[in-house]
């Protein structure tokens, strides 16, 4: 299912960002912020990691050379291929989790986020494994491919103009009158802790699999 809103329908939000939205979210946050630890981060992989893709660490020897250049000390990389993930990244985790935290009354009307692409798909694939209605409002202005891989998954999409003003409007106004829980696309701890589990696998792997410790991670 696709709708369209035509942006000058939205006009009016350039400057007001709805209120209830900021409240419905500042309300998601507070009892979750102190939970930002590597605590926190093992109990979020505990409740989505059968729900997730466990992807492999890969080492590229060429482009481990090249980062090492004319250091003496050799440079080994280790990817994270979470390009292999559901939905071809790593925003299944947050969306999993976040949907994991919730109680299943808080699940009756479905959920709803905006994204122009991975969250999109990661919420309409965290959505269907539950069996909940996922109402994704997405720029029209998104990847068609994206587009069409959000619905196949079973988001519910509707249009909305290309910037954050016009898409937390949409968001809003469907929000109301469904009474979808809001599951922000990034800013919230819920979403923040899930996809924090990739860096916790990806220290175990390396670990596990090539006996080696990280020094760095580049995102």
């Amino acid at each position: 299912m696709i709708e369209s809103r035509d942006s000058e329908s939205v006009s009016k939000c350039q400057i007001l960002i709805e209120w209830s939205i900021v409240i419905a979210i500042a309300d998601l946050l507070c009892s979750d912020v102190a939970d930002l630890t590597r605590q926190g981060v093992e109990s979020a992989y505990a409740l989505i990691k059968s729900k997730v893709k466990k992807t492999p660490v890969l080492t590229n020897e060429s482009i481990s050379t090249i980062a090492t250049g004319s250091d003496e000390i050799p440079t080994t990389l280790f990817f994270k291929c979470e390009n292999f993930q559901k939905g071809g990244a790593f925003k299944i985790r947050g969306a999993t989790h976040a949907l994991e935290k919730l109680l299943p009354e808080e699940l009756d009307n479905g959920v709803i986020t905006h994204s122009s692409g991975n969250h999109a798909q990661a919420l309409a694939i965290a959505a269907k494994a539950k069996g909940v209605r996922a109402y994704i409002v997405m720029p029209s202005n998104s990847a068609r491919p994206k587009i069409e891989a959000t619905q196949s998954y079973g988001g519910h999409i509707t249009f909305s103009g290309p910037t954050a003003s016009e898409r937390e409007y949409v968001t809003e106004s469907i929000r109301k009158k469904t009474n979808a829980r809001l599951i922000p696309p990034y800013d919230h701890p819920h979403i923040i802790l899930g996809q924090g589990t990739v860096l916790l696998e990806l220290m175990s792997q390396t670990q596990a699999e090539y006996g080696r410790k990280l020094d760095a991670v580049i995102v």
